[in-house]
């Protein structure tokens, strides 16, 4: 069956080509004039929550109303008036250092 492709060999490794690649030099000078936040592991986290859909109707870490809300009524409304259910917080802490 494997030699026919129906059945994959498992012992074989798949190597997949990376995405990443070394920024050019003209990318490398903007980068250094972008500001930039340092996010902790959960911050991190949440934003792959938010920009992946999971957090929808979200767009970003929730405002202080938005809070209130998920946490009161477990559900956050979007821009059209319509509740959905979210009853996790998704907030950024932000510490003055």
């Amino acid at each position: 069956m494997e030699e026919q492709k129906v059945v994959a060999k498992n012992s074989e490794p798949i190597v997949y080509e990376s995405l990443i690649r070394e920024a050019d030099e003209a990318e490398a000078i903007e980068a250094e004039t972008l500001s930039f936040i340092d996010l902790d592991i959960h911050q991190l986290q949440y934003l792959q929550t938010i920009s992946e859909g999971w957090a929808y109707p979200l767009k970003g870490f929730m405002n202080e109303l938005e809070l209130v809300e998920a946490i009161n009524m477990k559900t956050v409304t979007d821009a059209n008036g319509k509740k959905h259910l979210l009853s996790v917080p998704i907030t950024q802490h932000v510490t003055d250092e």
